[in-house]
C-alpha cells in the first residue's frame, strides 16, 4: 500500500536562505547575472505545491516515520493553502498540477544485509546553508515526483544522492532533481538509500546496492500505477551516489547476500534501461579515485581485490545500459579520470553514450546556483540525449 503523502521520513523542505526545494525555474534572486537562465526544457506556468516553504529557521533534528508533528502539521497547513491557489489558478486556466510527493518503503518488512544504524536518523539543514543532509537512515524509502499527466512521457529516473556513503545530499542532488526531470514529463524517483556518517556504524557493501536494486525493482513494480513504460526506467547518481547508480547498471548479474532469492534471479527487474552519472567515484582502486568513499562502503582494511570488485569501470560490458556522463576539470574530490574511465570502457565494448567534461564547477553543484556554465547546462545537455533516445516522446 502507498503510503499517504503526510508520511514523510524527512522533513518537507525546511526553510534555507540558499536555494532550498526549489525547481531550476525558482532560483533566488541574488543568482549570478552572468549565469545563463534560458533553461528550453522548462515550460511556462507549471504550478507545483512545493513552492510554499516552512517557516524559516534551522531544521535539526531526528526523522521519525510518524505521520505527526510540527513538520507534518505544517505540510497539512501548506497543502491546504497550495490546494485553494491551485483551485484559482486552475479555473484561469494558467497552469498544470504536479501531483504532491509521496514516499514508499523499499521493504514491506526489516531491510535486508545489515542490522540498522545505532544512532537516530537525522536530517539537517543549517540555516543559510543550501545543503540538506540525511544520514543514518533507519528507514529506507522511495520519494515519488510524478510529473502532470498530460506531460508524462512515461519514463522514469530513479536518483541516488551523493555524500560519501556517509551521509545523501538529498535536496540538491535529489528532491530538486526530480522536481526539473518532472519539468520534461519525467517521473523524478529519489532514493533514501542506507548511509551511516560514523565509521564503526557504516552500512557496508552490498547494503546500499540492496536498496537502489529494491528501487529500480519497486518504481518498474509499479509502473502501470505511476503510469510509466517498465521499459523507460532509468538510474540517477552524484559522486557517491554515481558509484552506486554505476555498479547497478553494471553488476546486474550478481547475486546479493541478503537479497531475496527470487528477486535476484530476476535480474531484468532490477536492471535500469539507461544511466546518468553525475561527478561520479568509479575506481576504488586508482590514485585519482575517492578513498572515503571506498572506506565506508568497503571498511578501511579492505584489500585491493575487494575495492577492485567494486571498481565498477573494471565491470562494463556491451550488456551495461546506454549511459550519460558529467565531470568537470576542476573537481578536485573526485576528479573527471573517473568518468573518463567509464566512458573509454564503454567505447571498448560498444555501449552508446556521452561523456560531458566543463572546464570549471568543481564538485557537487548538482542543482545549486552557480557562476560557472555547468550548473545550466547540464540540465539541457542530459534533456537533449534524452530526447534523442526517444525518452521524451510521449506514449
Amino acid at each position: 500500500m502507498l503510503w499517504p503523502p503526510s508520511h514523510s521520513c524527512a522533513p518537507w523542505k525546511p526553510e534555507t536562505s540558499g536555494p532550498g526545494f526549489r525547481s531550476p525555474t525558482d532560483r533566488p534572486t541574488d543568482r549570478p547575472t552572468d549565469r545563463p537562465t534560458d533553461r528550453p526544457t522548462l515550460l511556462p506556468f507549471t504550478f507545483a505545491m512545493s513552492i510554499f516553504n516552512p517557516p524559516a529557521g534551522p531544521a535539526v533534528g531526528p526523522i521519525t516515520g510518524h505521520a505527526t508533528g510540527p513538520v507534518t502539521d505544517h505540510l497539512r497547513r501548506r497543502t491546504g493553502r497550495a490546494l485553494g491557489v491551485v483551485a484559482g489558478l486552475l479555473m484561469a486556466g494558467f497552469v498544470s498540477v504536479s501531483a504532491e510527493p509521496f514516499d514508499l518503503p523499499l521493504y514491506s518488512g526489516a531491510p535486508p544485509g545489515a542490522p540498522l544504524s545505532t544512532d537516530p536518523e537525522v536530517f539537517v539543514q543549517a540555516k543559510g546553508d543550501p545543503i540538506a543532509r540525511v544520514t543514518h537512515v533507519q528507514t529506507p524509502d522511495i520519494r515519488v515526483f510524478l510529473p502532470p499527466k498530460e506531460k508524462a512521457t512515461g519514463a522514469a529516473v530513479v536518483i541516488c544522492p551523493g555524500g560519501a556513503y556517509r551521509i545523501l545530499a538529498i535536496d540538491h542532488e535529489g528532491w530538486q532533481v526530480a522536481e526539473w526531470l518532472n519539468s520534461i514529463g519525467v517521473a523524478g524517483i529519489v532514493c533514501k538509500y542506507r548511509v551511516s556518517d560514523k565509521m564503526g556504524d557504516a552500512y557496508h557493501h552490498p547494503v546500499p546496492l540492496l536498496d537502489a536494486r529494491q528501487a529500480v525493482r519497486l518504481t518498474r513494480a509499479h509502473a502501470a500505477d505511476w503510469g510509466l513504460d517498465p521499459e523507460r526506467i532509468g538510474i540517477m547518481g552524484f559522486s557517491a551516489g554515481g558509484h552506486l547508480a554505476s555498479t547497478v547498471l553494471t553488476l546486474g548479474d550478481q547475486a546479493l547476500p541478503g537479497e531475496n532469492a527470487a528477486a535476484a534471479a530476476d535480474a531484468k527487474a532490477h536492471q535500469p534501461n539507461f544511466g546518468i552519472l553525475m561527478y561520479p567515484v568509479i575506481s576504488l582502486v586508482e590514485k585519482w579515485s575517492h578513498r572515503g568513499s571506498g572506506d565506508i562502503l568497503l571498511g578501511a582494511q579492505a584489500t585491493v581485490e575487494d575495492r577492485r570488485k567494486l571498481s565498477s569501470e573494471q565491470f562494463v560490458s556491451p550488456n551495461t545500459p546506454p549511459t550519460f556522463l558529467v565531470a568537470t576539470q576542476d573537481d578536485t574530490g573526485v576528479p573527471p579520470q573517473n568518468a573518463i574511465a567509464f566512458y573509454q570502457a564503454m567505447l571498448t565494448h560498444g555501449v552508446p553514450g556521452e561523456l560531458h567534461i566543463w572546464e570549471k564547477g568543481g564538485h557537487g553543484f548538482g542543482q545549486l546556483a552557480s557562476p560557472h556554465p555547468v550548473t545550466a547546462e547540464w540540465p539541457r545537455q542530459l534533456a537533449a540525449w534524452l530526447g534523442s533516445r526517444g525518452l521524451l516522446t510521449q506514449k
